[in-house]
């Protein structure tokens, strides 16, 4: 534990935090149990939380837990165990709600995550916005035509 605070608190300031479900095999253990995976996965799963350095891809710590277990709850178990201060959070969906949004925050921390959008914070973004059906988008060198109708 020790030097996973250590390591938060030498972090670069920009993190990744995502959860990862991993099928735990025939025999189990405590920690098994049918997560949203079990189909796919056909065998009980336990769920692993990382955070990792987002520039320099550097683990800082993880936790695995219960397979039955959503990344939104678990993160606040991992984040009061290896507190940050002064980072930005980058974390997907699953990790939407309220009380994540407060504690992503505590420690001058802040937070990045996607709305669906169907999201009322996302619609109330953009209603005033008038975004043409097709427009470019570009990561790295490859840039991609998009269309889209609403």
């Amino acid at each position: 534990m020790q030097l996973q605070r250590a390591l938060a608190s030498r972090c670069s300031g920009v993190v990744a935090i995502d959860g990862h479900a991993v099928g735990s095999g025939p025999r189990g253990n405590d920690l098994t149990g049918k997560g949203y995976k079990f189909l796919r996965l056909g065998e009980l799963q336990v769920n692993l939380l990382m955070v990792v350095d987002a520039k320099t891809g550097a683990p800082i710590c993880s936790r695995f837990y219960e397979g039955r277990a959503i990344d939104r709850l678990a993160v606040r178990d991992l984040l009061c165990q290896v507190p940050f201060s002064g980072v930005i959070f980058v974390v997907d969906c699953g990790f939407n709600a309220d009380d994540n949004a407060r504690l992503l925050c505590e420690g001058g921390n802040h937070y990045i995550f996607p709305l669906a959008s169907t999201h009322a914070r996302c619609r109330r973004a953009v209603a005033d916005l008038e975004l043409p059906d097709t427009f470019l988008w570009q990561r790295g060198t490859k840039p991609t035509l998009v269309q889209f109708s609403e």
